[in-house]
């Protein structure tokens, strides 16, 4: 079977569709991070203030002496206690939306799958390999990425909070303005504090990404019979990573979890129908419209290869001394699964050129 314009038009909108959810989550995230920082900024402002006051003086302070200074003290307890909040509130908005994101696949998928039958049988193809689809197995998938969700946010708190810890005794500058040295000392707690909105954003993405990926395959799994495989589609854009790029129009088993992207990754996973003739339909099918990524690079101005690749790997590929089946590998991750990431360019076994 062969991906057509209108399979493509399909994942098209799937896409859009999921990502309406999974930007929600992130804006979500974003606003409450940047509202909290506002509020307890002042109350740190002036805390610092008075610890700044001290290295004015010629006082370099450790930690415990700012914890000693009663406004300073207080101000941080308040940045600590809302870094709790603030996580807790990321595992609930997070785990919300993933029932979301998996009915995208259970909607979508099997009107992928069916776009590739024949025309005139594509209305009863989608409505009987939705029919097949056990609504358990959905749950189960959004109870199994609840639980990571909340394993993987529950140390983002600490996290942060040891991060500006190291952040103000490591940032303390010697001045004589105490409001100058307050203000970088806050600069700097402000970067350790939005650390874990960072990271909050990842987890978020990543899982609720996989949660999709997750139930396209219980869609594929429940239809094995018209299932031959899936093929790897990455977004071709002046964003997609080499990795994506070198892995878009590989083929996998339908049993085969996937894509496994790097986190935040863009790529979606096309379930493909098994031939015609193995449906009783004897007839041409039509040609396979996925683009070629290797063909769609070829055709980019100069500039955007190199922002994609950068100059090192872009000369190297030109050059033939590496191919795009070299940019990619699979790396084994402690606590996530594994995962395709780019080689990095010092073990591609080639010298670039200073």
């Amino acid at each position: 079977m062969t991906i057509n314009d209108e399979t493509l038009r399909l994942q098209a909108e799937r896409l859009v569709t999921l990502g309406g959810f999974v930007d929600d989550t992130t804006r979500v995230l974003v606003r409450t991070w940047v509202a909290t920082w506002d509020i307890i900024a002042t109350d740190l402002q002036a805390g610092l203030e008075v610890a700044a006051a001290q290295l004015a003086a010629g006082q370099r302070l450790t930690w415990r002496q700012v914890n000693d200074v009663d406004r300073a003290a207080a101000a941080l307890d308040s940045a600590a206690a809302a870094l709790d909040d603030l996580a807790g509130a990321g595992r609930i908005q997070t785990t919300n939306s993933v029932g979301d994101v998996v009915s995208v696949a259970a909607q979508f998928s099997p009107q992928v799958l069916a776009s590739q039958m024949p025309q005139g049988t594509q209305v009863a193809a989608a409505q009987l390999i939705s029919g097949r689809m056990a609504g358990g197995a959905f749950d189960q998938i959004v109870e199994r990425s609840i639980a990571r969700i909340v394993s993987a946010m529950q140390p983002l708190s600490s996290e942060a909070q040891a991060a500006m810890r190291r952040e103000l005794i490591r940032g303390v500058a010697q001045g004589t303005n105490p409001n100058v040295t307050a203000r970088r000392m806050l600069s700097r707690l402000e970067a350790a504090f939005n650390g874990g909105l960072t990271r909050a954003v990842r987890i978020a993405r990543t899982e609720q990404l996989d949660a999709y990926r997750a139930a396209n395959g219980t869609v594929a799994a429940a239809n094995r019979d018209v299932v031959s495989g899936w093929r790897w589609v990455a977004a071709l854009d002046g964003r997609t990573c080499p990795a994506c790029l070198a892995m878009h129009g590989t083929e996998f088993p339908a049993d085969e979890f996937g894509p496994s992207g790097h986190p935040n990754c863009r790529c979606d996973r096309v379930d493909v129908a098994v031939p015609w003739r193995n449906l009783g339909f004897d007839i041409a099918e039509p040609a396979d419209v996925l683009p070629d990524a290797r063909s769609w690079f070829a055709g980019q101005p100069d500039e955007v290869q190199r922002q994609m690749l950068g100059p090192g790997r872009l000369g190297v590929l030109k050059s033939g001394r590496i191919g795009w089946d070299d940019m990619a590998r699979r790396r084994s991750n402690d606590g996530w699964r594994d995962s395709v990431e780019v080689v990095p360019l010092q073990d591609l076994g080639v010298e670039v050129a200073a």
